[in-house]
């Protein structure tokens, strides 16, 4: 049943983050890394890599807490891995690192409502 509000909160995640590159249209940085997606992605703000990550991170450290540390670190990396790739600047992986929490969040949050 946990995996109902992984499911909710990545869709939620991908949906925040879709129309955020659409409303700010900020370019991804210049390299040979980035250069697939330049092409199909054009916009880099907010990652959306950094927040599906830090949304799965977060809800399924809920549910298996004794896993937090570990996500955490996973998605801290995964998030990282966006910037030295040249796949984003750092203010574009805090947004979607702040948007995965937030969706994260909301998604436990009306899950524990739901049950309670």
């Amino acid at each position: 049943m946990w995996a109902g509000a992984v499911l909710a909160g990545i869709t939620s995640a991908g949906l925040v983050v879709f129309v955020l590159k659409q409303v700010f249209r900020k370019e991804r940085p210049a390299g040979i890394a980035g250069k697939m997606y330049r092409k199909y992605d054009r916009f880099s703000f907010p990652s959306g890599h950094a927040a599906r990550a830090w949304t799965i991170a977060l809800t399924t450290a809920f549910f298996y807490w004794p896993l937090a540390i570990a996500l955490f670190v996973w998605a801290a990396l995964i998030s990282y891995s966006r910037i030295k790739l040249n796949l984003h600047d750092a203010l574009d992986v805090v947004a979607g690192t702040l948007v995965g929490m937030a969706t994260g969040l909301i998604a436990v949050w009306i899950f524990f409502s739901m049950i309670f």
